[in-house]
């Protein structure tokens, strides 16, 4: 049995800290460092709220390695929050588990389930922002409606960690100034607390922790619904990958209260090259930021996502200059789960040229021929 001891939790104006502790230990989670959580506004002093962002930051991930968990937490018996982790992990997991309950009361509260969630205008949009095709797409299409953009960001959080290059949100700043539209920045420090990969962070944790730390935001602005905007590839992709984001779901994310806000992905009928396509045609394409890595290039030309946007402009013949990529980097094919569909869906729609894709393929062997022979006599 895992134990998850949440112990305590400290709010200071924008930025609320929990502590925590998991027995036994676990080499993939720091203890030794409490959630860190920081905000640009006063945040309510909602324990519940707190708590329930704190086992979004663990609990699936400690199911995933053990059937039997035991969670404290610091305030009164809430059952509300017992049935959401219950039906919340019963889709994420085939397998059975059983969670024990433990509540300390040591934090006096009176919250209700829809206790952060109590503003009467609560008609207005939140939109999950990160500068990449999706959600540019997403904005260029309803921008006039002028929703509030959510950025998540943080130590080590992949694409978002602005500490490692500022480019993404020097490009975010530009774009929000010029169409007057308000960025909520959230960061976040859990990412350098679970010392696992990219993909099981994205599988059993991302999904809970963006809706959950958006919810201050959404009570502040009155925000009703929050958008997730991901592409037909993604969607049509049903395995293990990126689980809690996946657009089948997301509807096991939110609590199902009136006063809490949806969570929606958008846009699945899109393939990723026709959202850029779109794309091309408005002043958007200029802010578009997708690459894996937060290094000191807007484009790394190393990762799979620089490959991709590379071969998209080839395609729509778009200048890469445009989005500020430099030349050299080019396509190449790829066959995971879901990139295959980007490549099928560009070769349906602007048709396969097999002697420029022999050609780049080549290009790219050398390439890697000589990084590894200089590497050898280095």
């Amino acid at each position: 049995m895992l134990n998850l001891n949440i112990s305590a939790i400290h709010f200071n104006d924008s930025e609320v800290e929990i502590d925590y502790h998991i027995s036994p230990q676990l080499k993939e989670i720091d203890s030794g460092a409490p959630i860190k959580l920081n905000y640009a506004f006063l945040v309510k002093k909602d324990y519940t709220w707190a708590s329930m962002v704190a086992l979004g930051s663990f609990l699936p991930y400690l199911v995933s390695r053990d059937s039997k968990i035991k969670v404290t937490l610091p305030i009164a018996a809430t059952e509300w929050l017992k049935e959401y982790w219950q039906q919340y992990l019963t889709a994420m997991f085939e397998s059975s588990f059983s969670i024990e309950w433990v509540f300390t009361a040591q934090y006096s509260t009176e919250e209700k389930e829809d206790s952060l969630f109590s503003s009467n205008a609560s008609n207005r949009i939140g939109l999950f922002y990160g500068g990449g095709v999706e959600s540019t797409f997403a904005l260029s299409t309803f921008y006039h409606k002028n929703p509030i953009l959510i950025s998540i960001n943080g130590k080590n959080w992949m694409n978002a960690d602005k500490d490692k290059s500022p480019i993404k949100y020097n490009l975010i700043s530009e774009l929000t100034q010029k169409y007057g539209l308000s960025l909520e920045e959230v960061s976040m420090n859990v990412r350098n607390l679970i010392k696992d990969t990219d993909a099981i962070f994205n599988r059993f944790v991302t999904g809970n922790l963006f809706y959950f730390l958006a919810a201050p935001i959404a009570d502040k602005f009155g925000i009703g619904t929050l958008y997730l905007s991901t592409e037909l590839e993604y969607a049509l992709e049903v395995g293990e990958h990126d689980q809690s984001i996946h657009p089948r779901f997301v509807n096991n994310v939110f609590v199902k209260k009136p006063s809490w806000p949806l969570f929606m992905s958008i846009y699945m009928g899109f393939p990723k090259v026709s959202m850029f396509a779109k794309l091309a045609k408005t002043d958007f394409i200029k802010y578009i930021y997708s690459c894996f890595n937060n290094s000191q290039k807007r484009w790394c030309g190393a990762c799979s996502k620089c490959f991709r946007i590379s071969e998209f402009c080839d395609r729509i013949h778009l200048d890469r200059q445009i989005i500020g990529m430099q030349e050299g980097i080019t396509g190449r094919r790829e066959h995971s789960p879901v990139t295959r569909y980007s490549w099928q869906y560009m070769d349906k729609i602007y048709g396969r040229k097999y002697m420029r894709e022999f050609v780049l393929l080549a290009k790219h062997a050398i390439k890697k021929f000589k990084k590894k022979f200089l590497k050898i006599n280095s």
